[in-house]
């Protein structure tokens, strides 16, 4: 699902709402795509401090912040199940 997404495409993330139900969309810069340096996870950035995350087919939204000039999570949040990933144009 992720062999046509590099770092720096703008892709649209689509899953299953865990709160609605219903199918929702971020949409925002890769950071980090799967087998990358033997990473496992897709990273996109959907804000200045906002990371959305996929990960063995869950979809996770994460607040990051700066501390002593190191990026790091304050809080990890489940929204629901990958729908897809798709590259916008």
């Amino acid at each position: 699902m992720f062999e046509d997404i590099a770092t720096g495409d703008v892709v649209e993330v689509t899953y299953e709402s865990n709160r609605s139900g219903g199918q929702v969309s971020r949409t925002g810069s890769v950071l980090q795509t799967p087998g990358e340096g033997d990473k496992r996870g897709l990273f996109v950035q959907t804000d200045d401090d906002q990371l959305t995350g996929v990960m063995g087919g869950r979809v996770y939204s994460l607040t990051v912040g700066d501390e002593d000039g190191q990026r790091t999570v304050e809080r990890q949040t489940y929204l629901g199940d990958l729908e897809s990933v798709s590259p916008t144009e």
